[in-house]
Order: C-alpha cells, then sequence, then structure tokens
C-alpha cells in the first residue's frame, strides 16, 4: 500500500477536473492515461519538491497484476469510458489500480515528501 498526503490528493482531484473538462467526444485511451500520468507527475512536484519519478514507480509496485501504470489505467479508461469523468472518477480509477491510502498532511509518508513541502498558495 502507497500512503500519499491528502494534499496530493486534492490538487490532482483540481488538475484532473480541469483535464476533464477540457476532452472532447474523440476516445483515446492510451492518449488520456498519458496525460494521467503527466499530471501525476505535474502536481507531484508541486506538492512535494521532489523527483516525481519515485511516485510514479510506487504507484507502478503497487499495481498486483504486474502491469505497468500506462497500461493499467489504459485498460481500466476503456472499460468505464470518459462519459462523466471528473477528478474524482479517474482518481478513482487510479485508487482501483494501485492500492493507496491518504494520509493527513502532518502525518509521516514514508519519505516521499520533503519536511519542507509546500503547496502553491493558489490552491
Amino acid at each position: 500500500m502507497l500512503e500519499l498526503p491528502a494534499s496530493f490528493r486534492t490538487l490532482l482531484v483540481e488538475r484532473l477536473d480541469e483535464y476533464c473538462e477540457n476532452l472532447d467526444n474523440t476516445f483515446d485511451a492510451a492518449g488520456i492515461a498519458e496525460s494521467f500520468i503527466e499530471t501525476i507527475e505535474s502536481v507531484a512536484q508541486e506538492v512535494t519538491q521532489i523527483d516525481a519519478e519515485a511516485i510514479l514507480s510506487q504507484l507502478e509496485s503497487a499495481i498486483e497484476d504486474g502491469t505497468n501504470l500506462v497500461e493499467s489505467l489504459e485498460e481500466h479508461l476503456k472499460q468505464t469510458g470518459t462519459e462523466g469523468a471528473n477528478g474524482e472518477r479517474m482518481l478513482g480509477i487510479l485508487e482501483t489500480v494501485c492500492e493507496l491510502e491518504w494520509l493527513e498532511d502532518d502525518v509521516e509518508t514514508g519519505g516521499f515528501f520533503s519536511d519542507d513541502a509546500v503547496l502553491d498558495d493558489d490552491f
């Protein structure tokens, strides 16, 4: 199980909401999965001030069937489609693929996040 701070979840949902608002009628599960990964990386860099690759590798190791993260997200997107997609629904896919636990920000998160990590004041 991967433990991540609630502030990461909150900002990720916001960014995924923005992304979903701009989805058009063409459905490309692979492209959406790649954009999902880019959003995770972007948010991780904003929240944590560390190399986001560490989080992505941990997310991949949390996948039970051994597939990579992009393939797992793509497969779930193919099954569910994007109609009515929003940040919570997209995050639910990630939570289905990887075993995640969201911790309050004052709880230790296994070294992923530095002690001086801050959120941008705009959020």
